[in-house]
Parts: C-alpha cells; sequence; structure tokens
C-alpha cells in the first residue's frame, strides 16, 4: 500500500501540533521547538511542491 506524499505531509503537520499541545520534550525546549518547526516547514514545502509538479499552477501558486 502506497500514500500520498501530500497526505503524509498532512499528517506529520497534524501530528508536530499533537505532539506540542501534549507537552511532549523531545529535549529542552528549544530543541524541541526547533524540530517541531523544521517538521512543519519540511512538511509545508513538501505539500507545494507536490501540486506545482501536478500542474497547473506556476511556482508562485498562481493558476495558469
Amino acid at each position: 500500500m502506497t500514500y500520498s506524499k501530500t497526505y503524509l505531509s498532512v499528517i506529520v503537520l497534524a501530528l508536530a501540533e499533537v505532539i506540542k499541545w501534549s507537552g511532549i520534550d523531545i529535549g529542552s525546549e528549544a530543541l524541541t521547538t526547533t524540530v517541531l518547526t523544521l517538521f512543519q516547514i519540511g512538511s509545508g514545502l513538501l505539500i507545494l511542491w507536490e501540486r506545482f509538479k501536478k500542474g497547473g499552477i506556476n511556482a508562485l501558486g498562481i493558476k495558469k
């Protein structure tokens, strides 16, 4: 079974928020914030890239 990269990215974004709300620490507070922020930025960029690859929009997200 293969999952869509976009769906996986959204799941990672949601899990990062749940981890933040639940108060789970990955290390120090600064490290936790950094890791969660990097996951969220990476997931967002992957979603944007996958949408761009499918066509119909340019790199700025404007419909062609």
